[in-house]
């Protein structure tokens, strides 16, 4: 029912269209070349690039299906879609040969070529071999499309008949290439390669939030599930949007990251308990120590200390932290770079910066290999991740969700009754809260304390009444880090750093306060707790989110490169946290 991998291989049609709900855009550009395309045009082949499991070999299974059936295309062109893993093709001539052998297939013709002892040498053959390519289209009087998956594994395999192969799909006009590659490798940058400058490019990105969910929510409703299932799945992605979105961040945004998770959602019935992100990891552990098999032990280690570092660094770096010599570590950062492991990322400044490039892979190594310390801030950036795209806010404490939860629920009732928390009985029926609410202000008028604490906690969330709010603030005595960010809103300065650094000591910090101190302009405070002797690793790594923010917010993006460091993965997540304290800056200071 779920197929992880080679859904590119269904062959039910109509599966295949209606699974197709992503990467709408770039088929819909490559179809409507075909169909635009005049008999005199010039052929222009095509290149998608993107990582594995991110829909390339899907796409090209749906433009095999749309040419096969539609008929403004079906008598123009003939689709040629060879098996996914090319393993057979190490010379040209074995491509070829597959591509006559699927045309005379479609045509429900024999397939009959001279063999291959007739010729003199291979480049004879394959000139050959094409030339009857030519003679068949032509008797047709249609051009093929020859649909090539990981085209840059194929271009490795002949490499020393790349030249012959662009100079065949220059000089002839029956065959038009659409290929993907996991990458753009020296066979498409390189002045001197034969494919430089040969394709257009088609990038396929990243899903975004809203592909994702559109995309679970399609597979709930078209595959095969009973209606437990189909509900089990529903309920998951209503109740746990931060779960989907925090996996499509760390993973890549791939659509087979979605699969998989979708496969482990029906296999748990208690999703609150599941580290999905654990769980994912140990799904692709076979694909990924397969890759790591295949390095040198200087490679691998490289790799290791790389994805352990996680933000991209210097060769420099990079060195002291495998403790090589730093020329051995400059070579193998290019071999890397070469088999596009690495990724070099261009400074104003001398010297590059360098990183894994797939950033789902950096992730597995972390989370399945890394330290005990490493693990916890993986998980530590999971949990953040999963509030931030749950509430996408940044409460001030946990004590005031009953009050919060209420007050957007019923903002205009409470606005009403606690402009003037003595008003509560001259309320008429239609502006008194529901029952719980009731209960609720009976209790704390029974405790003088609990009621300046609350109400506080009220009108900090509105930004109402700062000034019976600073006369609360001397005169109940709990003390929590919530209480340190509304006497700040309220302009009361008592010693803020020092009880500050104090709950930060005693591990009572919490993002909420991170944030909302900068919020508040704090910036310069939470800079210093950040870089504190004590505790300023623990809050970099557990709160990583909020100290690139705050090194930003302090004007230090440019500071050693800060804002290339960056993990590709948390990004959006840092663009959409600081917008977030700037609309609140604003509201705050607007008052």
């Amino acid at each position: 029912m779920l197929s992880v991998y080679q859904n590119s291989n269904a062959d039910n049609n109509q599966s295949v269209k209606a699974g197709f709900i992503v990467r709408i855009t770039e088929y819909k550009t490559l179809i409507s070349t075909l169909t635009d395309r005049k008999s005199e045009d010039s052929i222009q082949h095509e290149l998608f690039l993107g990582k594995r499991g991110s829909g390339k070999s899907m796409l090209l299974k749906r433009i095999e299906v749309e040419i096969t059936e539609n008929e403004k295309l079906n008598t123009r062109y003939i689709p040629v879609f060879p098996a996914e893993e090319q393993a057979g093709i190490y010379r040209l001539f074995d491509l070829w040969e597959q591509v006559l052998r699927e045309l005379y297939l479609r045509s429900n013709e024999a397939f009959k070529v001279k063999d291959f002892s007739e010729f003199k040498d291979e480049q004879t053959y394959t000139r050959y071999l094409y030339n009857e390519i030519h003679r068949f289209c032509k008797s047709k009087k249609k051009k093929a499309v020859l649909l090539l998956d990981n085209f840059d594994r194929i271009t490795d395999s002949i490499s020393g008949d790349g030249q012959l192969l662009r100079e065949t799909l220059t000089n002839y006009r029956d065959l038009v290439l659409i290929a993907s590659s996991g990458s753009m490798d020296n066979h498409f940058l390189q002045h001197d390669q034969p494919f430089f400058d040969f394709f257009r490019h088609h990038l396929l990105k990243k899903l975004s939030s809203k592909e994702s969910f559109l995309l679970l929510n399609h597979w709930s409703d078209s595959l095969d599930f009973d209606d437990r299932e189909r509900t089990q799945i529903k309920d998951f992605l209503k109740k746990y949007p931060g779960k989907v979105e925090t996996i499509r961040l760390l993973t890549d945004g791939l659509p087979r990251t979605m699969l998989l998770l979708l496969k482990l959602v029906l296999q748990t019935n208690k999703p609150m308990e599941v580290d999905f992100l654990k769980k994912i990891m140990d799904e692709v552990t076979p694909l990924y120590q397969e890759r790591l098999n295949n390095l040198t032990p200087q490679l691998k280690k490289i790799v290791y200390e790389m994805a352990f570092k996680w933000e991209a660094a210097s060769t420099k770096e990079i060195t002291a932290q495998c403790k090589m010599e730093s020329k051995l570590v400059a070579a193998n950062l290019n071999t890397l770079t070469d088999r596009h492991i690495v990724e070099t990322i261009t400074t104003n400044k001398r010297n590059n910066l360098y990183r894994l490039s797939e950033r789902f892979f950096n992730m597995w190594l972390i989370v399945t290999q890394g330290s005990p310390d490493l693990q916890h801030k993986a998980r530590w950036m999971s949990k953040f991740l999963e509030s931030w795209y749950d509430n996408q806010q940044l409460h001030i404490s946990g004590r005031e969700v009953f009050m919060l939860s209420k007050g957007s629920r019923q903002n205009t009732c409470l606005s009403v009754q606690l402009r003037d928390e003595n008003n509560f009985g001259t309320l008429d029926d239609k502006q008194k809260p529901d029952l719980a609410e009731m209960n609720y202000f009976q209790e704390i008028e029974k405790d003088v304390e609990k009621k300046m604490v609350n109400l506080s906690f009220t009108y900090y969330y509105q930004n109402i009444n700062k000034e019976k709010v600073k006369h609360y603030c001397g005169n109940y005595e709990e003390e929590d880090t919530s209480k340190i960010i509304i006497e700040i809103w309220a302009g009361v300065f008592n010693s803020v750093e020092e009880r500050a650094i104090s709950a930060c000591i005693e591990k009572r910090e919490n993002e909420s306060f991170l944030g909302r101190l900068l919020i508040h302009n704090q910036k310069s405070l939470v800079d210093k707790l950040f870089h504190h002797v004590k505790f300023g690793r623990r809050l970099q790594a557990q709160y990583t989110v909020l100290y690139y923010i705050s090194q930003i917010l302090n004007g230090k993006e440019d500071d050693n490169n800060l804002k290339l460091r960056i993990p590709p993965e948390l990004q959006t997540t840092v663009d959409e946290v600081l917008q977030s304290i700037k609309e609140e800056q604003v509201r705050y200071e607007g008052k």
